[in-house]
């Protein structure tokens, strides 16, 4: 008996992933039910089994079933980027992995098939032909010593091999290789461990798989294992998160452990341990500096409050164990990678990939740039070297006319958070920070499994669990279908912020002390 092909397995973890969220939210609202009628206590292990064996089942079809033609649980795409990208910074920096990588091929005897082919060029970040860095006059080499480029076009050599050609070259439209230095202290040395094989991308990418179990791990044990298995099920069965982003690569979810790490810190009140995980994630991806942020701001709210000008004493260690560490983190990076400019790189690339729109962009700024007469569908013009390019601008004139918009909407929504947060315990302001992310900035989809946060509020407010797990179901209804895909991004957009500013009300409206938690 045959298996089903990979689409229809995919299909199938779907299905599986849409019934468990529905499943989960059935299940809360169940108990929320029974909670309300004061019978909190009936089917009480009927329901604790129900929720672990969703969870595991939500365990399985994360990963259910990836195996491509390199014979090992992996994303090339996106791995291709970090592991190249990460291993040779020093002779790539953020502008020149498409490029050598072309010029490995040429080499290789492929510049034929090469020069037929689109690239992005990582400095504008536009679409154009090959054909000019097949037939001018090599700049890679000079940047590599000659061991170093034979490593790197065997390396390449090993990912062209394990992929369709047509695949390889595709490889090049997407948008180069975009970490912050700091993530190069781990991820340099241990790219850089082996020549590229399948044995060594198997241990590679079964870090993030580690990560992960000890977040998890970390959630039950500052807020109990029924906590955990929400925040799992989310992670695991949201879609704009989904596995087909970032599973299988290298390292992209050390972000998501050390933030949620932090936040768990905070509950069991080590604020110097909250402030180096916190420090850490942010130098890792910026955009978790959020939840600094709203720390900071409750606690200048606080102090003006008190008319003092002495934070507390936990104030203080998070303060001074986020400063340090920051400050360690840059400054070994910057040695590491050749230099402080390597910072200035860094912002440059940045706003570079920030100006250059893409349909999984997901938050109030991509919501305020859709406009529904000039989507994807009418716009894309796929006979064109870049098909966006119509769709782009459309984008960034119909944002310059909302802007304002987008000022008053944030700026309102940050004036709500603080007052939701200004008497509530820090663990639960740091939460709340999170939803100034897809408020206030632009990211692609599969960041925001970092809203699986919001599960840990679920023993306060019980109600913020089940609109966590119908937001979920919701963005699977909202999915990319064909050519919708920034129609749909808007929708999930919409619901997302519908989300967040539920959870700041429901917070906002409840006691400034803590009250008794739900009973399952």
């Amino acid at each position: 008996m045959s298996l089903p092909s990979p689409d229809r397995l995919i299909a199938i973890a779907e299905t599986l992933r849409i019934a468990i969220a529905v499943a989960t939210t059935l299940l809360l609202l169940g108990g929320l039910a029974l909670h309300w009628r004061r019978r909190a206590s009936l089917a009480h292990r009927t329901r604790d089994g129900l929720l672990a064996t969703l969870a595991l089942l939500t365990v399985f079809v994360w990963w259910f079933p990836r195996q491509g033609s390199f014979g090992v649980w992996f994303h090339p795409f996106d791995a291709f980027h970090y592991y190249i990208g990460g291993k040779y910074f020093r002779e790539l920096g953020y502008t020149r992995i498409y490029e050598c990588s072309v010029r490995a091929d040429v080499e290789a005897g492929y510049g034929t098939l090469v020069s037929r082919s689109t690239i992005r060029d990582l400095e504008t970040n536009r679409l154009q032909s090959a054909q000019p860095l097949v037939t001018q006059p090599d700049r890679c080499k000079p940047h590599f010593s000659e061991a170093r480029w034979r490593d790197f076009t065997r390396d390449v050599a090993w990912f062209r091999r394990g992929l369709p050609f047509e695949s390889w070259l595709q490889i090049r439209t997407d948008h180069g290789y975009n970490a912050p230095p700091v993530w190069g202290l781990l991820g340099t040395p241990l790219a850089s461990t082996a020549p590229a094989s399948a044995r060594q991308l198997r241990w590679l990418t079964m870090i993030d798989p580690l990560l992960l179990a000890i977040m998890l791990g970390s959630v039950a044990w500052a807020f109990g294992w029924r906590t955990m298995c929400i925040a799992l099920i989310f992670w695991g069965t949201n879609q704009p998160a989904r596995w087909e982003w970032v599973g299988g690569s290298i390292l992209r979810y050390d972000w998501l452990a050390l933030s949620v790490g932090g936040l768990c810190c905070l509950r069991r009140e080590r604020p110097a341990a909250a402030g180096v995980l916190l420090a850490y994630a942010t130098c890792l991806r910026i955009f978790p500096g959020m939840i600094a942020a709203s720390l900071a701001l409750t606690a200048l709210i606080r102090l003006a409050r008190e008319r003092s000008l002495q934070p507390t004493g936990a104030q203080r260690r998070f303060g001074l164990a986020f400063a340090g560490t920051a400050l360690l983190l840059v400054g070994l990076s910057s040695a590491s990678a050749g230099g402080v400019h390597i910072w200035r790189d860094f912002v440059e690339n940045s706003r570079r990939h920030f100006d250059t729109a893409t349909e999984n962009r997901v938050g109030l700024r991509p919501l305020l740039s859709y406009d529904h007469d000039k989507r994807a569908a009418v716009t894309v013009d796929p006979s064109q070297i870049d098909p966006y390019g119509e769709w782009r601008e459309a984008r960034r004139e119909t944002f310059a006319r909302r802007e304002p918009v987008y000022a008053v909407l944030a700026l309102g929504f940050a004036v709500l958070l603080a007052i939701a947060a200004s008497r509530q315990p820090d663990w639960v302001t740091a939460i709340l920070g999170v939803g100034l992310i897809p408020v206030v900035l632009e990211l692609g989809s599969y960041y925001y499994a970092i809203l699986l946060a919001f599960a840990l509020l679920w023993t306060r407010w019980p109600s913020i669990g089940v609109g966590l797990m119908l937001l979920s179901t919701a963005t699977w209804l909202l999915r990319c279908r064909e050519s919708n895909c920034d129609e749909a991004s808007a929708w999930s957009s919409f619901a997302i912020l519908v989300f967040v500013s539920f959870a700041t009300l429901r917070v906002l409206r409840g006691p400034a002390r803590a009250p008794r938690p739900a009973p399952w």
